[in-house]
């Protein structure tokens, strides 16, 4: 089981007045590798996203309402994200930083949908796809004329993060953001409702899914691999199909997505045979759960598999340790191709 993202920070900025740009500053605790996602309701048409940003959904019937997101670089800690507009327009913008999602792959499905009729109770959109433990993120907006922002609210086992309105009935813009969990297991994200104080037909509602990282493994020690194109090294070296590395420090990076991976390390040839198995379990986020069965192989020949391993890692690596018998010391014949399989289940 993964950890879903978890909201690191995030942050809100409202224009009463006409101007030609909009900026909101970046919370100064994002780190590196942070999902960030921006939103954005005002009155007119965007020239473009935000230099760096790509849109995850957009709406124009009724205000313009847009989700882009961005993966947090070096630098991006408190920099300002500026928004030009085709004219001059009144707005919201509101940064939501999160922690935990899928590197590769952030955002697992997305969906929007403008308010067909007038109503003060509003269906989001749902989300054919889903993956186990992600995070799913609501937006609304809306042009309603409410003064009344304690009267808005999302339906029960949601956190609402941002609830904003302009205060003034001639202006009457409203922008709302709200996240739950999703299910340990995967599936579909199904529709909820949004209640206002004002009755409109120009409300907007977009529903985003984050996806959670995935868990890491790390193997000691690594001479030629067996594992996909595409992993790497701790030293950022691309394995591509076998790659040799001698150092018995080194470790070689393997990705389990999904419920269930197996990968398979090929040793530098030995001088003797090996006595000892050593392998560190990092998964991200802590609190994923890992089961790990280690098969040690005399060439494609199993000399033994020892008893499954698991960890629930909340302490960030965890040691499987295991002493090789005499025995089994005596049946690594092939000292130039021992292998050590890993089969994984979890995430």
């Amino acid at each position: 089981m993964a950890t879903p993202p978890a909201l690191r920070t995030k942050n809100d900025g409202y224009f009463p007045t006409v101007g030609s740009t909009k900026s909101v500053t970046i919370p100064g605790t994002t780190v590196v590798g942070d999902l960030m996602l921006l939103q954005w309701v005002g009155g007119t048409a965007l020239d473009s996203p935000p230099p760096g940003w790509s849109p995850v959904q957009e709406i124009t019937d009724g205000p313009q309402h847009v989700v882009w997101q961005r993966v947090a670089q070096a630098g991006d800690a408190g920099s300002t994200i500026t928004v030009p507009a085709t004219s001059t327009a009144k707005s919201f913008l509101r940064v939501l930083v999160y922690a935990g999602a899928s590197s590769a792959s952030p955002i697992a499905g997305s969906n929007a949908a403008p308010e067909a009729s007038t109503a003060s109770v509003h269906s989001t959109p749902t989300v054919a796809s889903m993956p186990a433990d992600a995070k799913v993120v609501q937006f609304y907006a809306a042009k309603d004329g409410a003064t009344s922002s304690s009267a808005r609210s999302i339906a029960s086992g949601h956190t609402l993060l941002g609830n904003l309105d302009s205060a003034a009935a001639t202006f009457g813009f409203v922008s709302m953001a709200a996240e739950r969990d999703a299910a340990t297991t995967a599936g579909t994200v199904a529709s909820v409702l949004w209640t206002t104080d004002q009755p409109t037909a120009t409300a907007s509602m977009i529903t985003v899914v984050l996806a959670p990282a995935t868990s890491t493994v790390g193997v000691r020690p690594v001479a030629d691999t067996l594992v996909p194109a595409g992993t790497t090294f701790d030293g950022g070296t691309t394995i591509a199909g076998v790659t040799s590395d001698s150092d018995p420090n080194t470790r070689a990076k393997i990705g389990l997505t999904g419920t269930a991976a197996v990968a398979e390390v090929r040793m530098a040839p030995l001088a003797a045979p090996l006595n000892k198995l050593e392998v560190d379990v990092q998964c991200s986020p802590g609190t994923a759960t890992l089961s790990m069965v280690v098969s040690l192989y005399n060439g494609t020949t199993l000399i033994r598999s020892y008893p499954a391993f698991t960890t629930v890692n909340t302490a960030g690596v965890a040691t499987f340790s295991q002493a090789v018998s005499s025995a089994d010391q005596a049946a690594q014949t092939s000292l130039s191709d021992i292998r050590v399989r890993l089969s994984l289940t979890g995430s």
